[in-house]
């Protein structure tokens, strides 16, 4: 059974780094950006734009 990551802030930096090898490694991964989805996750991720929603 794969891991489940959380990357806050996976849009620049060590974030896409990070999101691509877990990934790669077959694990789940929730990531957050505040712009559009970084070329990393394309084809490879269920997205959801806009604001969190709690409660």
């Amino acid at each position: 059974m794969g891991k489940t990551w959380l990357i806050i802030g996976s849009f620049r930096g060590l974030g896409p780094a990070i999101a691509e090898a877990v990934l790669e490694a077959g694990n789940d991964l929730v990531a957050t950006v505040r712009r559009t989805v970084h070329a990393v996750f394309a084809g490879r991720a269920n997205v959801v734009n806009g604001p969190l929603q709690y409660g």
